[in-house]
């Protein structure tokens, strides 16, 4: 989990390293994210997106070097964006987080933290499912 630290000494998203002096409100959310980031280290989930088998009455070639010219590969389905859309939602938790500044979202970043924080540890296990405030909140980019 200590790992998981490194991504939050680039200070992503401003301009001059964060100085707990200088800066107060983005070294408190400085330190909310290695706390955040060190609770969602060990969440798969989090982490990766499965995907699901592809839809396919054909065999799976042997080889993938020696494909037959008209084989195409299958599908994975008709609902997969959505699938994905629901799954990768998880995996962008990470970077959103990492990325995070005090001022994003409107200014509302350090409070979406803590009561994501809040939320997490009322948790009452590990296995249930929490959709986070981080996770749904609509980003848009400025570039």
């Amino acid at each position: 989990q200590k790992d998981m630290l490194q991504y939050l000494q680039r200070d992503y998203g401003y301009f001059e390293c964060i100085q707990k002096e200088k800066h107060p409100e983005a070294a408190e959310l400085k330190r909310l994210k290695s706390i955040y980031l060190q609770k969602i280290a060990t969440d798969t989930e989090r982490w990766s997106v499965s995907f699901p088998p592809r839809t396919t009455l054909n065999k799976t070639p042997f080889s993938t070097t020696m494909l037959p010219q008209n084989y195409k590969v299958p599908s994975f389905g008709e609902d997969i964006d959505e699938y994905l859309e629901s799954e990768a939602l998880k995996a962008s938790l990470p970077c959103r987080l990492i990325t995070l500044t005090h001022r994003d979202l409107d200014g509302h970043g350090l409070t979406i933290v803590k009561e994501d924080l809040e939320k997490m540890n009322q948790q009452s296990s590990s296995s249930d499912a929490l959709l986070l405030k981080l996770e749904e909140a609509q980003i848009t980019m400025g570039w």
